[in-house]
Formats: structure tokens, C-alpha cells, sequence
């Protein structure tokens, strides 16, 4: 089935549109947009409740699209193509190229102001979601994102570059996720730093070494104890990436090669990506600020249904620590099936049209 992702330029939706399209089948054409201009954006999605895309007149519709997309727009497509968009810029956009072609529209995570009635399915994220949902919402525990093709193969292949060698790393490998501020978790040195020097003692003991990277939201004061630490016990440190001045995502290199996993809880995306790659991540504590109680029911889901660890603040975690070690890897499927993504992709294909489900029970193509 001919199918679009429309881009708003965050990798991280980006990331999470080519995973589904992926999932479902498709090889997708990405599609870079523009925002519409000054308050044309905003007010686009306040009013589409009551004036959708699918109502534009013929000449603002034409002018939506050639705005947004350009000389990328697919105007020679056929009919009925398969439309998937994340976040929120992205929505009226692709709302008007399903008017535009007849497109169905697949669309993850909430954008404010515009109805997921307007999409045929709209995935969120599970944590975000109280109550019931209307039939066309699909929930999803974690964020989903590259698993392992070109994404994996590159950040091996800078991995090695970087540390002169010609083969993969030796095994024995802790990798420490470490993210940052954010809007309802502070970073503090107290926190962290605690918990790597645990990490460097522990690594020693079982002849381990330690993987880390940090990210563009992690405070200075952090990264910079973090790198006098790994100067200090470089013999415990086997690489390092410092994320508030590398481009480098050595993620998914991290999660190949490691044996345990720890992940700051400010992010939902690493501690999915870690599960989606079969670790149980061990999650490490940070102060939380704000009234939000979404990361809460994020965590607590993992837990629940042990797919994650909780590591106590500024305790000895030293049997978490033996516990992750001792965790066998899960396969791809049973990650799958562990956090119900075969129900979901049945329940999306079924919306979507890209098969029916028989009185019966039987799965037919269309």
C-alpha cells in the first residue's frame, strides 16, 4: 500500500511513524513539511472540530498543501494511500492530503485542539490516556521506535570507529542511559552521581565496564562530575559519549552490546527503547517538580508487569544491579507480545482497512 509519513522534523516522532508504518507492512515515503505561517497554524487546529481539512474549500485546501509541503507534495499518487503523522504540527497537514487523495490517516500521540475523531486511528501513548477511549484511539505502553537495521549498523560502526577497533566491544558491559531536566523531573548531582560511583565499584567487583552517554537536556554540573569521574576510573569506563556536544547517539550501539541497562526516569523514549531491544533497564530516581502524574503510570505499568526495575535513591541497589545481570534477554516477539503490540497492529490494520475480519473470526486482505 502506497504510504506517507509526514515529518514535522522531530526525530523522535519521525522515529515513532517509521516504526508503525514498518510494523504495519509499509515502506513509507517521508514527507518534510512546513508549518503554515504566524497564527494560521494554531487557529488551523482550534477550528478543525467544526472545520476540518475534509471541508476546506477546493483553493484554501491547495494552498494548505503547497504551503506545508512544497514541491514534496504527491500529487500524482494513488488513490486511498495510507497516511501516518505524529505530534502536533504535523496534523492538519496530513489531515489535508487524506482530503486531498482520500488517504486513510494513522496519527500518534495527541495533537492539542484537533478531535481524534478526525483521524481513522490515533495511537497514544497508554500513560497519557484516563478513562474510556473512542474505538478508533489504540493505546500503547511504550514509545515505539528503530529497532536495529541501518540505526543499529551506524552507531556500531561510529562506536567502533571511535575506540580504533574492527570488531564489536567485549561483552560484560553496563550501559548508563543518562538524560536530563525536564517537565516534571529535575537532575540533581545528588541523585546521580551517587549511583555511578555504586555502578564503577560494582563494575569492578564482577569485571565489568561501564557504557555511558548522556543527553542535550543533562545538566552541565552532571556531565561535567560524570566525565571527572570517567577520567579518574577510566580503567572502569569502557566509553563514553557526552550528549550536550555530540551529535552521536550511541543508543542503540549501548543496548546491542550491553548486559544491563540503567535509564534516568525522565524518559519515556529510552526506557522504551531498552525494553523494545529485550532489557529489563533498571530505572534510576530523579526529584520530581509539577503536578503531572504521567511518568508515575509509565513507571508503574513497567513494574507492574516486570518489564522494568526501580532502583531506590541513594541505597545500595547492588541486588537490582545482580538481578538485571541475571535477566535473560527477550526476543522481539516476546517483547511484543509482553506489552500487547500484536492486539494493537490487529485492531490498526482492521480500522485502517488493511484487512477484515470475518463474522468469523478469519483475516482477509483487502
Amino acid at each position: 500500500m502506497e504510504t506517507f509519513v509526514v515529518s514535522d522534523g522531530k526525530k523522535g516522532h519521525l522515529n515513532q511513524s517509521l516504526a508503525f508504518a514498518e510494523l504495519l507492512g509499509c515502506s513509507p515515503r517521508v514527507l518534510q513539511i512546513r508549518p503554515l505561517p504566524g497564527t494560521r497554524e494554531p487557529l488551523s487546529r482550534f477550528f478543525s472540530p467544526v472545520f476540518p481539512p475534509r471541508k476546506y474549500p477546493r483553493g484554501w485546501l491547495s494552498w494548505v498543501l503547497e504551503t506545508c509541503f512544497g514541491a514534496a507534495e504527491p500529487t500524482d499518487c494513488r488513490e486511498g494511500p495510507l497516511i501516518i503523522s505524529a505530534g502536533t504540527t504535523s496534523a492538519i497537514p496530513a489531515l489535508a492530503l487524506a482530503a486531498r487523495n482520500g488517504g486513510r490517516t494513522l496519527h500518534i500521540l495527541k495533537p492539542t485542539f484537533v478531535p481524534p475523531r478526525l483521524f481513522d486511528v490515533v495511537v497514544l501513548p497508554q500513560h497519557d490516556v484516563a478513562g474510556r477511549v473512542p474505538r478508533n484511539v489504540l493505546t500503547l505502553p511504550v514509545a515505539l521506535g528503530p529497532i536495529g537495521g541501518r540505526s543499529l549498523e551506524g552507531s556500531l560502526s561510529e562506536m567502533n570507529r571511535r575506540m580504533g577497533l574492527t570488531r564489536e566491544p567485549e561483552r560484560g558491559l553496563i550501559a548508563m542511559l543518562i538524560g536530563g531536566d525536564s517537565a516534571h523531573r529535575r537532575m540533581l548531582p545528588e541523585l546521580v552521581l551517587p549511583e555511578v560511583n555504586g555502578v564503577v565499584s560494582f563494575a569492578r567487583e564482577r569485571s565489568l565496564r561501564i557504557l555511558l552517554t548522556t543527553s542535550r537536556r543533562t545538566p552541565a554540573e552532571v556531565e561535567d562530575a560524570l566525565g571527572e569521574l570517567s577520567t579518574r576510573e577510566a580503567d572502569a569506563f569502557c566509553f563514553c559519549v557526552w550528549g550536550r556536544n555530540d551529535e552521536y547517539n550511541p543508543v542503540p550501539a549501548f543496548l546491542e552490546l550491553a548486559d544491563a541497562v540503567v535509564v534516568t526516569e525522565d524518559s519515556v523514549s529510552m526506557a522504551s527503547e531498552a525494553i523494545l531491544t529485550g532489557h529489563h533497564p533498571l530505572i534510576l530516581p530523579l526529584k520530581p517538580i509539577g503536578g503531572s502524574h504521567k511518568l508515575e503510570r509509565f513507571h508503574q505499568y513497567l513494574y507492574e508487569r516486570k518489564l522494568a526495575l526501580p532502583l531506590r535513591a541513594c541505597e545500595d541497589n547492588r541486588l537490582l544491579w545482580e538481578s538485571a545481570l541475571a535477566l535473560e534477554r527477550r526476543d522481539r516477539e516476546a517483547v511484543y507480545n509482553a506489552i500487547g503490540l500484536p492486539e494493537l497492529l490487529r485492531q490498526a490494520r482492521e480500522l485502517l482497512g488493511l484487512e477484515v475480519v470475518s463474522r468469523h473470526g478469519h483475516t482477509t486482505g483487502t
